[in-house]
């Protein structure tokens, strides 16, 4: 019991000590409550300022200070709602309250004076040793002082005065009571940032210790999810996704800070009224690992991935990033840009860029890999401009299997299988390995580079590559392409096919507002395998071999090789020489053509219109052309061409010439084609045609024939018959035609012999024509107009039979005359509408020793004769054997195919015959009035009457006359007969005007019919 006492009355004791000591206590809050705020600002340098404070007592002593200012050096720094100071009561008596409990800030409100536009490198502290120490002394300070440090629900506002976080809330405490080592936990679920809804927690950890400053004095982590990405990024776009992540950090002694750290953003997507369908990018991530100093930021291994694929990785480093010479270094590799996903992305967007709308429109498929990309330069200068690209950014690109379709050139196959390594250094851009198919054409060793160091206006520029083309397909597309190349080729091209081996390069300096073709460029082609059909060939022609080089302003050819595309067709052409070109012309320098027995008639063609000259046969030869200003055409040409046995056809000429062989043979300034030992029409020709000098081009044909029928050549006819078409060379034609024999429709000739030469504008003349004909000669001259295919005839004839040549009228007949015929005459008409109507001239004939033999104007005219006291033995019927005569003789003069003659006159030894009158050649119509005189036995009576004196006095004696009208072949006659002398000299007395030199010019009228 005395033990329970003692105990009882011990208690009491503390109770009443306790009473005591809450008594004091209560009775000095005040001083106490100061004592404790004094330590505080002694041990941390932060003053607690209160209007209002109240002690709680529980198992620690609570200070409670309402709505207190936190300031530091006398400037507030923090103001809350309340703070709570826990004090231990052993504390409280045996060290003046030191340590603290704990210290809670509830509900504080900081106000920094930062703006967020304004953020940036320049609000980051200094991490450097200093700064690194001053962290670390601020909680040094609370070591010893404070147990724990509480933040509870605190808010941070901008400058502005708007939040930045809210809820905040902080637990720092050291591992153990006196320990230098704190850690932190801290908690902010409520940050005001684009990311609505974003929550951050973290922890860490700081070593005060002196001996750690060195090393790592502080780590920790960091945690933040839930942010609501809904980012408007400006004309129509915005990007959503949820955002989370997490990092490290270590702080070292000297400043240094480094960690991990990694960013994901789940449920990417694009959308907007700028796509037409929303884009999903699904779940994206960005880690690295950072170190920052104040001598360098470094954001190493940093990788982009998109579900677990990489599609981007690099580095950064920003050296002296608290200077103003502060310079960045990045590096990106490892990006793979799928073309058929990006298609699909443009494909979605509404009213793009036209650079980005011809990219959706063209792209088809394949990958674009970003092998690695560095920027490094000064961070003022940080831009994507040109001008700090082309100094800064070094780029290694690599295009696989990229496959592009034009949509303006429908024509045009799709480019494919592009592939290619490109770099981009210094201003300078490389393109290597590359390669790509262009429809059924295909590029290989694609190289090259440009020089964009002094800016996008001039580019320096190299490039070479191969490949080889498919010519058809080129060719259709282009002319779908180009209306001006349709246009140009429809009259000519029909077809172009094959396939050419192309290698070349080309440099120069490109200005790209005032494009034009590179100064230095090579382009070999292999012509071996091409297909040409023209309306202008008359058969395809394929080459076989060479090379075509392209220089500046020159065109090499070097063995190019032609053929007729068909197998069963020989022989090849080949070409070797340079040509000259510009803007708007190709110009020869040089060309050698070597001929190796082609077929003539399937090359041709090509340089001779087929109308002025065809020949078929083998020919063979070699022909240089030359380059010479000097002449009018600028050209002079060299060689000679051998044509085998086969067939020339002049334009001309009616029949081919057949030749067993043919040279043609260029001197400089003319050619000659030679042609011995041929045939025309189964007759020996030697047959030449030359230009002396083609500079002042005439044509000269001589031509020397066994036996030539002149209606072989076109231009040739009688005049009255059609006029065929003949076709010409377009230059001044003269030559020479010797024949043994010739013929003219039914006129045969021999030792036929002429002159001719014809003018551009049409007209013609043939000169020096003889020749002999039915046992006479004939010496002519011709000629006509162009205009209007008048011709005029001069010449002679000399002893010529005439009967003969009236039988060629009509050889089933007999001639109305014979005899020895000497002509000569003037005569024009027009050859191309009715010759004989429109005849003009003159014409003298003579026929001597011959018969005028019976027709119809004959017949009748004798049968109004009473012969019988004409006749003897000697003298046989005229009216049955014709009326022989001496000579026939008259002169005409005529126009319009009326020809008058008013000395036609006739003698024989059985009649002497006159007229005089109108001929008319259009329809054979005849109005002359005709008189007869009996044989030479009475005309001594007519010497004898002197009235009539001289004129009838040794010659005639007018019988009869008669007065003829109508057509030729069928003639009115109007007699009028003299049977007597008696009766003769009566109407002489009486008309004496009917006789005037045998024949009176009115001799007609007497009988008024």
């Amino acid at each position: 019991m005395r033990l329970v006492r003692a105990a009882a009355i011990g208690l009491l004791l503390i109770a009443a000590l306790l009473v005591a000591g809450v008594a004091v206590v209560m009775s000095h809050q005040a001083q106490l409550i100061s004592l404790v705020l004094q330590h505080i600002q002694q041990s941390s340098g932060y003053q607690i300022v209160a209007p209002d404070a109240r002690l709680h007592f529980g198992t620690h002593l609570s200070v409670v200070l309402e709505h207190p200012s936190i300031q530091h050096d006398g400037r507030e720094l923090v103001r809350s709602e309340s703070v709570l100071v826990y004090v231990s009561y052993h504390a409280l008596i045996w060290s003046g309250g030191l340590p603290l409990r704990a210290l809670v800030v509830v509900r504080p409100e900081l106000r920094t004076t930062l703006n967020p536009a304004a953020l940036g490198p320049s609000i980051v502290p200094r991490p450097d040793t200093a700064g690194a120490r001053a962290v670390a002394e601020e909680f040094h300070q609370f070591t010893g002082l404070i147990e724990r440090l509480t933040i509870a629900n605190a808010r941070i506002n901008d400058a502005n005065g708007k939040p930045l976080v809210e809820e905040f809330s902080l637990t720092a405490a050291p591992q153990r009571r006196h320990a230098k080592i704190w850690n932190i936990g801290f908690l902010a679920p409520e940050i005001h940032t684009a990311l609505h809804g974003l929550e951050l927690s973290g922890r860490m950890r700081i070593d005060t210790r002196p001996h750690a400053i060195s090393q790592i004095f502080s780590d920790g982590e960091l945690w933040f999810w839930n942010g609501q990405l809904g980012q408007d990024l400006g004309g129509g776009l915005t990007v959503t996704g949820i955002a989370h992540g997490e990092g490290t950090f270590a702080l070292h002694g000297d400043g240094q800070l480094q960690g991990d750290g990694s960013l994901a953003i789940d449920r990417l997507q694009a959308s907007g009224s700028r796509l037409v369908k929303a884009i999903d990018l699904g779940n994206c991530s960005l880690k690295t690992i950072y170190a920052i100093s104040t001598e360098r930021v470094i954001l190493a291994n940093m990788k982009a991935e998109s579900g677990t694929a990489t599609v981007a990785s690099g580095d950064l480093t920003l050296n002296n990033p608290l200077e103003s010479n502060a310079a960045l270094l990045a590096h990106l590799s490892a990006v793979q840009i799928d073309l058929a996903t990006l298609k699909g992305w443009l494909a979605r967007a509404r009213a793009l860029p036209k650079p980005l709308a011809w990219l959706a429109a063209a792209l088809v498929s394949g990958r674009v890999s970003l092998e690695g990309a560095t920027y490094q330069g000064p961070l003022q200068q940080l831009g994507w401009n040109a001008a700090a690209m082309s100094k800064s950014l070094q780029l290694s690109v690599r295009l696989q299997a990229v496959s592009l379709k034009l949509s303006n050139a429908a024509a045009l196959r799709a480019l494919s299988q592009a592939n290619a390594a490109v770099s981009y250094a210094k201003g300078r851009v490389t393109i290597a390995q590359g390669s790509a198919a262009l429809g059924s054409s295909s590029f290989q060793d694609l190289s090259g580079n440009a020089d964009l160091g002094s800016g996008h206006r001039k580019v320096r520029y190299q490039f070479k590559g191969a490949g080889t083309l498919d010519v058809g397909e080129l060719y259709a597309a282009a002319i779908q392409i180009s209306p001006t190349l349709a246009a140009k080729t429809a009259g000519h091209v029909d077809r172009l096919s094959g396939r050419a081996t192309v290698r070349g390069n080309a440099s120069g300096l490109l200005d790209t507002e005032v494009p034009a073709p590179p100064a230095n460029y090579m382009a070999k082609i292999d012509t071996g395998a091409l297909r040409l059909t023209a309306k202008d060939l008359p058969q395809p022609i394929a080459l076989v071999g060479g090379t075509v080089t392209l220089t500046p302003g020159t065109i090499d050819l070097s063995r190019v090789m032609a053929k007729v595309d068909k197998p069963t067709v020989p022989g090849f052409v080949s070409v070797n020489g340079s040509l000259a070109f510009g803007a708007a012309r190709v110009s020869l320098r040089q060309i050698a053509v070597e001929l190796h027995q082609i077929a003539v008639q399937q090359w041709l063609p090509l340089v001779v219109d087929p109308e002025d000259i065809a020949a078929h046969g083998p020919l063979g030869g070699t022909l240089t052309i030359v380059r010479e200003p000097s002449r009018s055409h600028g050209i002079r040409a060299n060689g000679r061409l051998t044509m085998g046995a086969g067939e020339i056809q002049m334009g001309f000429l009616r029949a081919p010439i057949v030749a067993q062989s043919a040279t043609l043979s260029f001197d400089g300034r003319g050619l000659l084609l030679a042609i011995i030992g041929a045939k025309l029409q189964g007759a020996p020709l030697d047959f030449s045609l030359g230009v002396a000098d083609l500079d002042k081009p005439v044509l000269r044909i001589v031509a020397n024939s066994g036996r030539l029928d002149l209606e072989v050549m076109k231009f040739i006819r009688l005049p009255w018959a059609p006029s065929p078409p003949a076709n010409f060379f377009p230059v001044p034609v003269t030559g020479h035609i010797e024949a043994n024999h010739a013929t003219l429709e039914r006129l045969a000739m021999s030792r036929v012999r002429c002159d001719f030469d014809r003018e551009l504008n049409g007209d013609w003349s043939v000169h020096n024509f003889d020749a002999t004909m039915f046992d006479g000669r004939v010496e002519m001259e011709f000629s006509g107009r162009g205009r209007d295919d008048w011709i005029n005839l001069k010449g002679r004839a000399s002893g010529v039979q005439a009967g003969p040549l009236f039988s060629l009228a009509d050889p089933a007949k007999p001639p109305p005359l014979s005899g020895r015929l000497n002509a000569r005459g003037d005569l024009w008409a027009d050859s191309n509408t009715d010759f004989f109507n429109t005849m003009a001239g003159t014409v003298s004939i003579e026929v001597t020793d011959g018969v005028l033999h019976k027709f119809a104007l004959l017949s009748r005219i004798l049968g109004f004769l009473d012969l019988k006291s004409w006749l003897t033995a000697k003298m046989p019927d005229p009216r049955v054997n014709g009326v022989p005569f001496q000579t026939l003789t008259a002169d005409f003069k005529g126009r319009d195919g009326d020809f008058y003659s008013d000395d036609l006159l006739l003698r024989g030894p059985v009649v002497n015959i006159s007229a005089f009158g109108h001929i008319r050649l259009g329809n054979d119509n005849v109005d002359m009035v005709v008189a007869m005189a009996p044989f030479k036995t009475v005309n001594w009576l007519v010497a004898k009457v002197p009235l009539i004196g001289e004129g009838l006095s040794s010659h005639h004696f007018v019988a009869a006359y008669f007065h003829v009208k109508g057509p030729l072949n069928n003639p009115r006659v109007v007699p009028k007969p003299i049977t007597s002398v008696e009766y003769f000299l009566t109407n002489v007395l009486k008309a004496p005007i009917n006789v005037i030199k045998g024949f009176g010019r009115g001799g007609g009228s007497g009988s008024g019919n």
